[in-house]
């Protein structure tokens, strides 16, 4: 979202986070200190939209893919590559009003974490995996599975303004399952 300059979830505090001594003189009008240099770091050249250009918006490791939020049926016949290159564009500017801020793109859309999905067994297969790893919703601090462990919830709400819990997903040679707190936490089916 900060690449695309859609800006309605910076706070105060993240613009106040990149105020310099030279802030005062590149202020914009109308916008706090910080402003400049933030749009100036999420640019294509800055320190983040160089980085973010970088990342993969779909990542597949063994047997999981890692998504921000979930696949939506309207999604599922691209592959990993494809939707890769599309976020890549996007960012680029090369193509607007596209998946990225699409409800049913995969940085946004919530049917994994909360609705029936009856498409799940036709996704796993056509990315060839097991489970997939999804954010985005977040849970009340606690590393969730649905349907029998293919779909897991693994944001805990970190950020202060949910909980801060102190709980992360754990795929260890096979193993599916959360340390909350330091201690092992069995996943529910």
């Amino acid at each position: 979202m900060n690449v695309l300059g859609e800006l309605r979830y910076v706070s105060p505090g993240e613009y106040a986070a990149f105020v310099t001594p030279k802030s005062e003189e590149l202020r914009v009008k109308d916008k706090p200190l910080g402003y400049a240099e933030h749009r100036k770091a999420f640019s294509l050249e800055g320190k983040y939209g160089k980085a973010l250009l970088k990342w993969p918006v779909v990542l597949k490791i063994d047997d999981t893919l890692f998504v921000h939020a979930g696949i939506s049926p309207k999604y599922a016949r691209m592959s990993i590559s494809m939707l890769n290159d599309q976020a890549k564009e996007e960012l680029s500017g090369l193509v607007s009003n596209g998946m990225l801020m699409d409800p049913d793109g995969p940085l946004w859309y919530r049917g994994m974490a909360s609705g029936p999905e009856p498409e799940l067994d036709g996704i796993l297969k056509a990315f060839g995996v097991k489970r997939i790893v999804i954010g985005h919703t977040p849970t009340k601090g606690e590393v969730m599975s649905r349907f029998d462990g293919r779909i897991i919830l693994a944001d805990v709400g970190l950020s202060a303004a949910y909980n801060g819990s102190l709980t992360c997903l754990v795929i260890e040679k096979g193993e599916v399952f959360a340390l909350s707190q330091g201690k092992r936490v069995e996943l529910g089916r």
